[in-house]
């Protein structure tokens, strides 16, 4: 499939703005505080936008529509659920964490219950985000270079040696307002796809909307009961509750926008916006999803897709869009990826620096953490563009998304300790350290018995049991 080349001087010209900011940025890093936390100045809209992008990666920009394509809008409760988790935010954690003035969540473990739950938490943290950084480079890579006729190796390298230069050099300012107008290029990019699909749709919105009713592709009424092993609206909503409380409580590439803010107001302007934005996403994304389903109802599957319907986003933007938006639009693919690596890479090396070699008897000068911030940010997205480009000369995706889910296992049971230490005071460190290990356990036990939703409920609910059952019997106090 070819593409012309002004889609190509446009997205080049998107990616070379990127790299000017990362160069532009690079002159405001004085410090180490600087360099992690953008030193405590980041306005309230970019911090929103950062979280907002760095949440929606380039395989849910491909992976939304192409659910919804297959069935129907249930998953968009777990995007919902985002209202109340941000709410929970808002109120406890982001004023807590302000309180504290940390670096990294997982100081707070240390000071709480000791350095085996901080030094796991952190290394786990890294480990995650090394292997994220390989799969979210890797899966667009891969589509991108089917769609464009393009070497997927090649592709794995644009995007990750870019996005390496700009967060290195650039630190925590490159990341939130590279992120902020990576958000906001995917969000017009969706869109952009949403108006070309329905103005070229005989009937146009209507007739989608009562294609995907008539269909049961919208909201079937099967899905309004609790289900514990499939997508219903109630599992999913809940679920998500759950299994996003780590993201907000325990996860160092959110947590660190809370201390990055200017001050509580800004921090809860970007929570209030993170919050409301996830309403026009549903409508964009899912819609996107329904529009091309009615599209390719009515035009036919085209012979170059085939059944390879994870390619369905790319393939659409290069062989429908006009010259000039499929470049604009392709580039919120790249953005999407773009986003969720730097805030990796980033975030990797606040915590390697902070809670690794931070934690040494000999204690670090500024300038070596500003430095060690740098080496750690570059050695990360080397290692996860590396084990990208690998993959695409291997086709060993499968082996790679094994170890990645036995990683996330950790998620849920990270969540399930902060909310122990911060909500529980008669908690100490055996209960914690038991309910931690014992949730890990059941994690691994239950994986793939229950619906992937409802992971976080299991595992926030045996830390928070296990953990006060120990402390009684054992008779800690408060």
């Amino acid at each position: 499939m070819t593409w012309s080349y002004i889609n190509w001087i446009v997205l080049f010209g998107y990616l070379l703005f990127l790299l000017f900011l990362g160069i532009k940025f690079s002159r405001d890093n004085k410090s180490s505080e600087d360099y992690f936390l953008g030193g405590r100045s980041i306005p309230g809209w970019v911090n929103g936008m950062s979280i907002y992008a760095t949440a929606l990666s380039a395989i849910t920009f491909m992976a939304i529509p192409v659910n919804v394509y297959r069935s129907n809008w249930v998953l968009a409760f777990g995007n919902l659920a985002i209202i109340p988790i941000a709410c929970i935010a808002m109120v406890f954690f982001a004023p807590f964490y302000r309180s504290l003035n940390y670096t990294t969540a997982y100081e707070y473990l240390e000071d709480r219950f000791g350095k085996f739950l901080r030094v796991s938490a952190s290394v786990t943290f890294i480990l995650f985000h090394i292997m994220r950084v390989a799969f979210v480079t890797y899966l667009p890579a891969l589509a991108l270079g089917q769609v464009l006729n393009m070497d997927p190796g090649i592709m794995v390298l644009i995007i990750g040696v870019l996005c390496i230069i700009y967060t290195t050099i650039g630190g925590m300012k490159a990341v939130v307002y590279s992120d902020a107008l990576q958000g906001i290029v995917l969000l017009l990019g969706a869109l952009g796809i949403v108006i070309y699909g329905v103005f070229h749709i005989d009937g146009g919105l209507s007739h989608v909307v009562n294609t995907i009713v008539s269909e049961d592709k919208f909201l079937p009424i099967k899905s309004m009961k609790w289900s514990w092993v499939d997508a219903s609206i109630p599992s999913v909503f809940i679920g998500t509750i759950f299994s996003s409380l780590y993201q907000y409580i325990g996860s160092q590439d959110v947590v660190q926008r809370y201390n990055s803010s200017k001050n509580e107001k800004e921090l809860k302007k970007s929570l209030i916006l993170n919050m409301w934005i996830t309403l026009p996403t549903i409508v964009i994304f899912y819609g996107m999803g329904s529009v091309l389903y009615v599209f390719f109802k009515e035009k036919g599957l085209p012979s170059e897709l085939g059944n390879n319907l994870q390619v369905m986003v790319p393939f659409f933007i290069v062989k429908y869009l006009p010259v000039g938006i499929s470049g604009i639009v392709l580039a919120g693919i790249f953005a999407a990826a773009q986003s969720t690596i730097s805030s990796s890479l980033n975030s990797c090396a606040t915590c390697f620096v902070t809670d690794i070699l931070g934690m040494r008897k000999v204690k670090l000068e500024d300038k070596e953490k500003f430095l060690y911030g740098q080496i750690t940010s570059s050695v990360v997205g080397i290692l996860g563009t590396v084990y990208a480009f690998y993959m695409t000369r291997s086709g060993q995706g499968d082996i790679f998304v094994a170890f990645n889910s036995l990683i996330g296992l950790f998620g849920g049971p990270v969540a399930g300790v902060f909310i122990l230490g911060i909500f529980f005071k008669r908690v100490k460190n055996r209960g914690a350290i038991c309910g931690f290990l014992i949730s890990l356990m059941v994690m691994y036990l239950t994986q793939g018995k229950i619906y992937g939703y409802l992971n976080g409920i299991v595992a926030i609910g045996s830390v928070i049991l296990v953990g006060n059952i120990v402390s009684i019997f054992c008779g800690e106090k408060s």
